[in-house]
């Protein structure tokens, strides 16, 4: 399957949805609350297969909630949730 499964869930890892669904791309994001009017910001991660012309996708979604940041480790979605009105 080429289908990548974007996640709003919080404390759910990455690793999580790949064992629970067997879907190999997935892309993992925390919007706060004021994502609700546009105005929010999405902290988001994903696996190392999903490539840049996906990765834009993803983040066309995600502006579409407000402003998104990119980071390549997962813990700063969690550290992010604490500080942002997320999760």
């Amino acid at each position: 399957s080429d289908a990548t499964l974007l996640s709003v869930i919080a404390g759910k890892p990455i690793d999580s949805f790949v064992k629970g669904t067997g879907i190999p791309k997935i892309a993992r994001s925390m919007p706060n609350t004021p994502a609700m009017i546009g105005k929010g910001m999405t902290v988001w991660c994903c696996t190392s297969n999903i490539h840049a012309e996906e990765r834009d996708k993803i983040n066309e979604v995600l502006q579409s909630f407000g402003k998104s940041i990119f980071v390549d480790d997962e813990k700063y979605i969690d550290m992010s949730t604490s500080i942002s009105g997320s999760g």
